[in-house]
């Protein structure tokens, strides 16, 4: 693809990413699923906001790694992915 740099295989494209959602200011997805509704990761800290549809309700994970928040952005099942590496893991 011209105009943008390789990225070696495994590694994580932001761009990629963004293809399948939506991006909104402030670091905050919106994911294409049924369960989650937005996302919102500091890098710097790795707290993981997510919120979800149903309920409305927000979520904070803290200490999350990168990766795990680059495989939920970009996961077939945002929901299926949350419960089986995120729900109840990376409390305060």
């Amino acid at each position: 693809m011209q105009g943008r740099a390789s990225i070696p295989t495994g590694q994580f494209d932001m761009m990629d990413a963004l293809s399948s959602s939506t991006a909104t200011t402030n670091n905050m997805i919106h994911l294409n699923s049924t369960c989650i509704s937005t996302v919102s990761f500091d890098p710097s800290t790795g707290n993981l906001d997510v919120t979800f549809r149903s309920s409305g309700r927000t979520y904070t994970h803290y200490r999350v790694p990168a990766a795990l928040y680059h495989g939920l952005i970009t996961a077939s099942s945002a929901g299926a992915f949350y419960n089986e590496n995120l729900r109840g893991r990376y409390g305060p």
